[in-house]
Formats: structure tokens, sequence, C-alpha cells
């Protein structure tokens, strides 16, 4: 307990490269927080410096709370179906929004809770996913950029959890599913009319060749990708939830 609380009393955090996306703007601006539900880097320490940060960087802010796209992650670990894990996933996010609720209340600016749920169910999400799908069929770089970013997800999950087999062809189907979603609903956020989304890391590959075919070229001055850089971000662990 004393290392941990150790750690934790040096822990910084920062925008990473941001004299390449910020510039003067960023304070009048608003940005858009993705919330991964299940990942450390949006828990305890790391999100009070985390609001602790937008609150000097941005004049108001839309937080994004992933809780009900984890029913893919959740299908993953328990060899099921995303269907069968979809109330599960509900329930992470509620307990992310109640765990986290003393947090929120620091942020200092104009702000706005949104669910997965509300662009899972938006009116024009079926055509985002539809537009990805048939990219696929004209795009080969476009559709191996999906591939990619499965493989590479699925080796280190195996090598996480030290898993020697599983059904890869099941999880792999899972992961392409879970990456249409993502980039469908991506594609749906300029409504939101922030200029910067920010994260704890590097979007997967299937986010940035999204941004580069459908977001820049309609919407070129909205969602700059902002990361956050921990101190400690090597030490994140995977994505846990309570079994």
């Amino acid at each position: 307990m004393i290392v941990t609380d150790a750690i934790e009393s040096r822990l910084r955090v920062g925008f990473k490269h941001a004299h390449q996306v910020l510039g003067e703007r960023a304070k009048d601006s608003e940005c858009l927080l993705l919330i991964s539900v299940g990942q450390e880097a949006h828990e305890g320490r790391h999100f009070e410096l985390t609001i602790e940060l937008i609150n000097k960087s941005f004049s108001r802010c839309t937080i994004l709370l992933g809780d009900s796209i984890q029913r893919y992650t959740m299908a993953l670990a328990k060899d099921a179906k995303p269907e069968n894990h979809y109330q599960d996933a509900l329930s992470a996010g509620n307990d992310w929004l109640q765990r986290n609720s003393r947090s929120l209340l620091n942020l200092r600016l104009p702000y706005k809770i949104l669910r997965w749920d509300q662009w899972l169910f938006h009116p024009d999400f079926s055509r985002a996913k539809m537009a990805i799908e048939s990219a696929f069929k004209e795009d080969e770089q476009y559709y191996k950029s999906f591939v990619e970013t499965a493989d590479a997800y699925l080796n280190r999950y195996k090598k996480q959890r030290g898993i020697e087999y599983f059904d890869g062809s099941k999880a792999y189907s899972i992961c392409l599913e879970y990456l249409i979603e993502e980039c469908a609903i991506f594609c749906l956020w300029p409504e939101l009319k922030c200029e910067f989304e920010l994260y704890p890391n590097a979007h997967n590959s299937a986010i940035e060749a999204t941004r580069r075919k459908f977001l820049i070229p309609a919407f070129p001055n909205l969602l700059h990708s902002v990361s956050l850089r921990f101190r400690h971000a090597n030490l994140f662990k995977p994505l846990q939830f309570a079994s």
C-alpha cells in the first residue's frame, strides 16, 4: 500500500505532442474525453489528474462513457456472445459513474456525460456502419487496417492472460464487430462540435484509418486527437471486469 501511494503521489499527466495539435485555441474549445470502462487510466488518481488537466486546458467538455461496447470484451473473456453481456456492460458503466462521481464534481467547466447507447441507437448509426462495410469492398488498405488491428489486439490479449489456445475464428469475429461498431460511432461524433478528443493512448489503426477516410475530408477542424501521457502509463493493466 505504501508503494502504491508513493507511485500515485509522483504521478503526472500531460498532453503528448500538445504543441503540434492544441495551439492557442484550445482554451476556448470543447474537448471530448473518451472513457474506456475498465481501463486503469480512467480510474482513481489517473482520472483525478485528467480532470485537473481538462480544467486548465479547455472551456467545455463532453465525457463519452464507453460502457455497452465492452460487451465484446466481456464476450471474449467468457467465450460467449456479445449480446449475452449487454446488461453486464451497462452495469459496469453504472459502477464507473458511481465510483468516479466525486472526481466528476471537480470539473470546473460546463460538461455533459453521454453513454455509448446514445450512439448505438442513433438514427444515423446504421448508415455509418454500412458506409464502413461498403468501404471494405472498395478499399483494400482500409479493410487491412481492421484486420491488423484485430490481429494485434488478439495477440496482446493472449499474451497478457497467458492463453495458449482459444477459438481464434470466433475471437476474430468478435474483434471485427467491435471495431466496426467503434468506427461507425466515431463517424457520428462531429455533431458534437468538439475540436479535440482525448484518450490515454494513440488510437488503433482502424480508428486512424477511419479518421483519414471519413472525418478529415469533411470535418478538418474537429476531433483532433490528443493523447494523454502519464508518467507510469507503462504500468497500466488490461481491462478488468468483475465476474
